[in-house]
């Protein structure tokens, strides 16, 4: 094998372990829903780097709307960071509710506004590993005001 073959090579892993690693530790997320909303079926999946998709579909008998200046993602620290719809949206923005008409179902992606700040290339990780993150989605239902919450587990990723 060819010295100069074997040191490219070497170079290559290197660089790939420092891109990997730049952000730190990587996390896999759970998140789990601990309030739900009545006939609101909520799903949310972690998405490459700092974004989640929103799966909603409403089975009640008249609207529900996203309130997306009233959602938030509190991180392990305890710091509240509004959730912002939509992927490359800037964070200085007033986002208008999302409608969801009754019998019908809404899916975008979000992320949390402190996470623009931060790389969008990294998965969003535990500040402190034995504490949850939080996510309240506040919804507007047939007039009402709710709050959907859901936990955020991190664990090590491999």
């Amino acid at each position: 094998m060819n010295i100069k073959f074997l040191l490219k090579i070497i170079a290559l892993i290197f660089v790939t372990n420092m891109l990997v690693s730049c952000g730190g530790s990587q996390y896999r997320q759970q998140i789990s829903t601990y309030k739900s909303v009545q006939n609101v079926k909520i799903d949310i999946e972690k998405q490459s780097g700092i974004y989640w998709k929103l799966m909603l579909a409403n089975n009640t008998e008249g609207y529900v709307k996203i309130l997306w200046d009233d959602s938030a993602y509190v991180m392990t620290d305890g710091t509240s960071s509004r959730l912002i719809r939509g992927k490359g949206r800037s964070k200085d923005v007033s986002q208008s509710s999302s409608p969801v008409p009754s019998e019908a179902s809404f899916s975008d992606l979000f992320t949390a506004e402190a996470l623009i700040e931060k790389s969008s290339r990294l998965s969003p990780k535990a500040a402190d590993a034995e504490k949850n993150a939080k996510l309240y989605l506040a919804l507007d239902v047939n007039g009402r005001s709710q709050i959907w919450e859901a936990k955020v587990f991190f664990h090590k990723a491999e």
